[in-house]
């Protein structure tokens, strides 16, 4: 990057800067696939007395910080500016990954090219810089409204016309440069890991460089996201209004794949319905935090029809009003509202679940076509481990050789290991570390780190260091328990 002379008088450690520049990038890489090298596609900060493009936009340089003037005295304020301080510091910074999302042309849903953009910062901050999820996607968009959060999404999303009573796709105009337009990634994340979408953008530059032609239509990134992911995503992107174009077919090639719906998704579909608010006052007094005032018809789409369903003040002729033309005038939100969007929830949920909440253990084993895995106590491949075991530990039921989820590293001395397990979400279990010297007598070891790996096909990777004071002894004994 390329900053003024007087920015850097009482700037910060110049080698940690660099270093969380250089990390900041990386959580870029891996999230769109490319591997950590810096090509032209990466940060080229540039600061001038006038953006380049009049916009902000990418560029090699890119210039996005302007309005430089050679006679100020930035001494003593600008050493705090994000690009001498670093990439998680300022309101602004999430604009040069904006751009840098523009810059990687990344593969998208159609419509969405001012809005899945902004999730590389998302990533950045929350797993380069220990930000929450709530917090980094609110960070994505420079918001500083902490009662913005995923479930509030969530909830403005579902009190917007076209998710009830239209029951359409989100519009183009009400993705771009809003949180709920890159609002299911960040879910993704929330239920599945970021591993999950960087094996989805890491397929397409795996078939770019293999010469491997793809289609990019809605229904081939849906069962492309469902195959990184490892589970049938369809529902949660339904509900965030990315809408399958061939129902029929789509689902064919789902189950073709053996994916299937996963619990942790209609899980959050029931609390999101759980979020929707009930009444009048509910509705106020959550568009009244959302959008820190009372919301108005000079805002942008979704402020537009918060504003409308306010109060009875008919904003719009009855011709052109969505809610309640006959007994509601100015489109009041009321019981009728709630009623019609948490009926709405409910039929995604009874689209994608006929049979209602899904087991973990069905789930899982659905994944297996053609192989008989209905009693979970079996032993279907043999190995000595019964069906539910493999679930648990996260192993193949199929597969024989795969029955032991430990991994012995050369570090055992100093207690360190490591053992896969499907992801607790999913399970709902809790792992714990047990140890003994006669393998009789087991005690907990409350002390132990657990640290696990993103989850690849939802399956983890947990490293495990147990407490110091054990491994002075002349021998232990260690084993995990699933609760």
């Amino acid at each position: 990057m390329q900053v003024p002379r007087s920015w850097i008088y009482s700037m910060p450690d110049p080698t940690a800067l660099m270093a969380n520049w250089d990390a900041s990038v990386d959580a870029l890489n891996d999230l769109l696939g490319f591997p950590q090298l810096r090509g032209k596609e990466s940060l080229y900060p540039q600061v001038d007395v006038m953006i380049r493009a009049s916009v902000f936009a990418p560029g090699y340089p890119s210039v996005n910080v302007g309005g430089y003037s050679a006679t100020a005295n930035y001494n003593s304020g600008y050493n705090t500016h994000y690009l001498v301080r670093g990439p998680q510091y300022g309101d602004d910074a999430n604009i040069d990954f904006h751009e840098q999302g523009h810059g990687h042309f990344f593969d998208k849903f159609p419509g969405e090219t001012e809005s899945n953009v902004n999730l590389p910062y998302v990533a950045v901050l929350n797993r380069k810089f220990g930000l929450s999820l709530d917090a980094a996607f609110r960070d994505s968009l420079g918001y500083d409204n902490t009662y913005q959060t995923l479930d509030t999404t969530a909830i403005a999303w579902m009190t917007v016309f076209n998710f009830s009573p239209r029951e359409v796709p989100m519009a183009d105009a009400e993705k771009a440069y809003q949180l709920k337009g890159h609002a299911k990634f960040v879910d993704i994340a929330r239920l599945f890991g970021w591993g999950a979408l960087s094996n989805y953008w890491t397929s397409f530059v795996n078939d770019y460089e293999s010469n491997i032609s793809y289609t990019t239509d809605t229904d081939a990134l849906l069962l492309r996201l469902s195959k990184s992911g490892g589970a049938d995503i369809r529902p949660l992107l339904h509900f965030w209004g990315i809408y399958p174009a061939s129902p029929a077919t789509l689902n064919t090639a789902i189950n073709n794949a053996g994916l299937v719906a996963p619990v942790e998704i209609y899980d959050t579909l029931v609390r999101y319905k759980t979020l929707v608010p009930t009444n009048n006052t509910a509705f106020t007094n959550f568009a009244y935090k959302w959008w820190g005032h009372k919301p108005t018809m000079s805002g942008a789409w979704e402020e537009r029809e918060h504003a409308r369903q306010w109060d009875t003040n008919a904003l719009y002729s009855a011709g052109d009003q969505q809610r309640g033309q006959a007994t509601n005038p100015g489109e009041i939100y009321n019981e009728n509202s709630f009623r019609d969007i948490t009926n709405r929830v409910q039929e995604l949920i009874n689209l994608y679940y006929p049979n209602g909440r899904p087991s973990d253990y069905g789930t899982w084993s659905a994944k297996f076509s053609g192989a008989s895995l209905t009693n979970p106590n079996a032993d279907f491949d043999g190995d000595g481990q019964p069906n539910d075991h493999e679930r648990i530990w996260g192993l193949n039921p199929t597969n024989a050789a795969s029955r032991n989820p430990f991994t012995v590293t050369s570090d055992l001395a100093a207690g360190t290991f490591s053992y896969t397990r499907r992801t607790t979400a999913l399970t709902g279990l809790n792992y714990t570390v047990w140890t003994s010297t006669d393998l009789v007598n087991w005690t907990q070891d409350t002390g132990a780190i657990q640290t696990p790996g993103g989850a690849v096909a939802e399956v983890e990777t947990v490293a495990v260091t147990v407490s110091p004071g054990l491994v002075v002894g002349p021998r232990l004994f260690i084993r995990m328990r699933a609760q």
